[in-house]
């Protein structure tokens, strides 16, 4: 998942910054992926396909946010 979120964002924020946010991302997007599966015991009737839309949306949220931040 780092190296994932590293690749991400190493053209627009540098290999530096993105290996900075990669690690505390990954933990977030680890939580994020492992909480789809509780979700869909709640709530069935949507596809994995929006919960993993909504993370991956979350994470780059937050990816541009700390690098905006440096």
């Amino acid at each position: 998942m780092a190296h994932m979120i590293r690749s991400s964002f190493a053209d627009t924020a540098g290999p530096e910054t993105a290996g900075r946010i990669a690690m505390p991302l990954a933990t977030f997007g680890m939580a994020g992926h492992d909480g789809t599966f509780v979700a869909l015991q709640s709530d069935g009737d949507r596809p994995v396909s929006d919960w993993m839309d909504q993370l991956a949306d979350s994470l780059v949220a937050l990816g541009e946010t700390i690098t905006a931040a440096r």
